[in-house]
């Protein structure tokens, strides 16, 4: 069980369509149960998430070149524990055995796996989920009480990343690519929060491992949308 919160505070690209932040968090009873026979609930994770109504694996957001907009900024009120690994964003294949990408912060669970991360308080988009090591295509500073803002262009089939950034109300600036990476798939974009336990190398962590209790941590999104970019077109403010 989490909580969706609508918060006050104003984000570039939703001022103009009078939308709203809204915060996801996650509890001790965040605990993602998958389909299966029977199900088997993962409780290494704690996990909210949201997904498009719409997007079905095999929609249009997976055809041509697509790009996926996200701005995210701390609660001080839920903070995080820098010392788990989260993915607060990720696009999942349809078959659920990888992401195309994954957007994360903390400390990572395997430092072989990311070795181009020093500090886990930090903001990191990196690519295909699935190779060892992971490919970090670009890392800032999460610092608190800004919005970061995202927007990741994936050429479906071209199999190009693009990655553009900027804080608060500047201009999207392009900061990775395009360059070449996996995108093969299709899937699902999640927003969110995922928190992997805490332990040692080669558990098992969607199962296993160490979660804190009490837990009352959020992220506050605005500016998610997804956008058709096959003729080159992106939002950047």
């Amino acid at each position: 069980m989490a909580k969706i919160y609508l918060h006050h505070w104003i984000q570039q690209f939703d001022a103009p369509k009078y939308a709203k932040a809204v915060e996801v968090t996650i509890n001790d009873q965040s605990i993602f149960l998958p389909g299966g026979d029977p199900p088997t609930p993962q409780v290494g994770f704690r996990r909210s998430d949201l997904i498009p109504a719409t997007n079905n694996g095999t929609d249009i957001t997976v055809q041509g070149s697509t790009t996926f907009h996200w701005s995210v900024r701390n609660d001080p009120e839920r903070p995080l524990n820098f010392s788990h690994e989260y993915h607060p964003v990720w696009h999942e294949t349809a078959d659920f055995g990888t992401s195309e990408i994954t957007f994360l912060t903390g400390k990572p669970f395997s430092q072989s796996n990311d070795p181009t991360v020093h500090d886990p308080k930090t903001l990191r988009l990196a690519g295909r989920q699935s190779n060892h090591p992971e490919t970090t295509f670009f890392q800032t500073p999460f610092t608190f009480d800004v919005w970061h803002n995202f927007a990741v262009t994936l050429g479906w089939e071209s199999n190009l990343l693009t990655v553009y950034y900027s804080r608060d109300h500047d201009p999207l600036q392009r900061v990775a690519g395009p360059t070449f990476n996996n995108n093969s798939g299709g899937g699902q974009f999640h927003v969110g929060i995922l928190k992997l336990p805490t332990g040692p190398e080669g558990i098992d962590v969607v199962h296993q491992g160490f979660q804190e209790s009490n837990l009352n941590e959020g992220l506050v999104y605005g500016g998610v949308f997804i956008e058709d970019s096959s003729n080159g077109c992106i939002t950047i403010s």
